[in-house]
């Protein structure tokens, strides 16, 4: 599965196309994040507010848990956590970091595509930070959010905090995506060089709604953030039970 974007000309790439003019490519979806090493401007975004919904008993999973700082987080307030992420490395972070003794039978982390992993039973909570958004193709988005609800038990919590669409600061790169033939809310994401990492994804209301269907909300937050790179920018943080 591929999503077409745009590169530097001096960049290589083995697969290139042509949009517009001589600066295409085609871009892998999400699974760019097996190499990408995640270091955002707010390096950290623990779920204070799902704190009081959670209980010592519970199994929770994180995914794209990154170097397991939430996991680590959560592993204070319930039974197990465990933290999955498609990029290698940043599990090998993860595992090799401090962790007070207590916590440590704890939490688990696994290098896997969350999209391709399988779980033994499901869990009773499932939090999603930062994550959905890196999922820029329609169906692996849709996959993704299926996944999420499907992972959880009956009545299970479902946590995500995301971006919302911004157009104050991202107007001009939501309208480069669409010219190269992305879904709105779509736009290339460079690192300092001005190369291109990945294609992100900023969310519509309707795609909220859609990652609420079949839960009952009980609790939605609107803040404003700042971006991986230090851009202005707006997220949801959404708690909801499945029904």
């Amino acid at each position: 599965m591929v999503a077409v974007g745009f590169i530097d000309p001096r960049d290589e790439h083995p697969q290139a196309v042509c949009l517009l003019k001589e600066t295409c490519f085609v871009i892998r979806d999400y699974t760019d994040w097996r190499d990408i090493e995640y270091r955002p401007a707010i390096p950290t975004l623990p779920p204070h507010s799902l704190v009081p919904f959670l209980r010592p008993q519970d199994r929770v999973l994180e995914v794209g848990c990154n170097v397991g700082a939430v996991t680590r987080f959560l592993a204070r307030h319930v039974c197990h956590v465990t933290g999955v992420d498609i990029n290698p490395t940043a599990i090998d972070v993860a595992r090799s970091q401090p962790v007070d003794p207590l916590l440590t039978e704890r939490i688990s982390f696994v290098a896997a595509d969350f999209l391709n992993w399988t779980w033994d039973r499901p869990f009773d909570v499932v939090v999603l930070i930062r994550v959905v958004g890196c999922f820029s193709e329609s169906q692996s988005w849709l996959e993704i959010v299926r996944r999420s609800k499907e992972a959880l038990r009956k009545e299970g919590l479902l946590y995500v905090h995301d971006f919302l669409t911004f157009e104050e600061s991202y107007r001009s790169r939501y309208e480069e995506g669409e010219r190269a033939g992305w879904r709105r809310g779509n736009f290339p994401v460079r690192d300092a060089a001005g190369r291109l990492q990945c294609v992100a994804h900023h969310h519509s209301e309707d795609e909220v709604a859609q990652i609420a269907a079949g839960c009952s909300v009980l609790a939605r937050v609107d803040h404003e953030t700042l971006s991986m790179n230090g851009n202005r920018g707006r997220m949801f943080e959404l708690i909801a039970r499945r029904n």
